[in-house]
């Protein structure tokens, strides 16, 4: 395996104690990404550790398979005083948040925070959710909002560190100061609701069963229904249902506003076939129908498994799955999950 693009980079992660989680996990994704291509990440952690060891899933040995993840092949120092200038003032990079102090030396400065410099009181990425739109564009209109899966903010915010991590590199010798907020990545997630409030006056918000494209259950699980003009003759052929033929779905418009009762004829036509059935029907009409899959589908897809996305990787003493970075450098794969996190020292 050639040397990763990163190699020779060092890179320090040091948040406060009081850092919230989104930031932490952001902080923690951006430093296992440029592990992945071959820096040094040296992650500062209190004597109690970082919280995330303490987050599910657990492995069998009681062990955080969060924290194996997000900082594997990294290396953990305690965070002290002295040991925590001399780690950051001899690094190319610090990501941190903005109650951490700055660090020495000239190294690209990584700051995140939750909703910019003039923080007003405590936010959490739920809040951040609801203040950058995200909530009202999700679920279901007659329930409460719905959060996204997981961590999905914290990590787009990660990945926005880790872009502005490698620009500010790139500028080296000048110091460079990144700024990174989650509520401008819960914005810029959220793009086409701003787009449409700017170019054409209306709001896009969450329409549930009424969508005009809608997620429906099928024998195993669900599909989400994606159709355009050119489609509804193939999805015609594809229920079989006569119901179809009612003026009430003669055109686009009229499919729109009938979309609710449109979802629950197709849910009826296909809820007898399992995924796998409606997705090989689908290709087949070319219908860009796509099943919603599970983890155990992904583990036997033949993409991920061509290109041995998955691997074993250790934690603690029990070996897992892992996804390593989804990229290919000059053919070769870097294997981030491979090598276990260093003890603290």
């Amino acid at each position: 395996m050639s040397a990763g693009p990163l190699t020779g980079t060092t890179i320090v992660e040091a948040v406060s104690a009081d850092c919230p989680l989104a930031l932490r996990l952001a902080a923690s994704f951006a430093g296992r990404i440029a592990a992945d291509l071959g820096a040094i990440v040296i992650k500062l952690e209190p004597p109690e550790g970082d919280p995330i060891r303490g987050l599910p899933p657990f492995d069998k040995g009681g062990r955080s398979t969060l924290f194996a993840f997000l900082n594997a092949g990294k290396r953990s120092v305690l965070d002290t005083p002295d040991i925590a200038a001399r780690v950051t003032g001899a690094t190319n990079a610090v990501l941190r948040d903005g109650a951490r102090d700055t660090p020495n030396g000239d190294p690209v400065d990584v700051v995140l925070s939750m909703i910019g410099e003039r923080e007003t009181g405590p936010q959490t990425e739920f809040t951040i959710l609801a203040l950058g739109g995200l909530l009202d564009i999700v679920g279901d209109p007659a329930r409460q909002p719905l959060r996204l899966g997981g961590h999905q903010l914290a990590y787009s915010a990660g990945l926005a560190a880790y872009t502005g991590l490698v620009s500010g590199l790139l500028r080296h010798p000048e110091r460079e100061t990144v700024r990174i907020s989650l509520l401008e990545v819960a914005v810029w997630i959220n793009w086409k609701s701003v787009a449409n409030v700017t170019a054409m006056g209306k709001l896009s918000t969450r329409a549930g069963r009424a969508a005009e494209w809608s997620v429906v259950r099928c024998k195993d699980g669900y599909l989400a229904l994606v159709h355009q003009p050119a489609d509804w003759a193939a999805l015609r052929q594809l229920c079989s249902d006569a119901r179809l033929d009612d003026p009430r779905f003669a055109d686009p418009p009229a499919r729109a506003k009938n979309a609710a009762a449109l979802a629950d004829i197709v849910e009826a036509a296909v809820g007898r076939l399992t995924r796998a059935e409606l997705q090989t029907r689908a290709m087949a009409l070319r219908m860009p129908l796509g099943a919603v899959w599970e983890i155990k589908d992904l583990l036997e897809d033949p993409q991920v498994t061509s290109r041995n996305f998955l691997m074993l990787a250790a934690a603690g003493d029990s070996r897992m799955l892992m996804p390593r970075l989804p990229v290919l450098w000059n053919g070769d794969a870097f294997s981030p999950g491979a090598v276990p996190m260093e003890a603290a020292v």
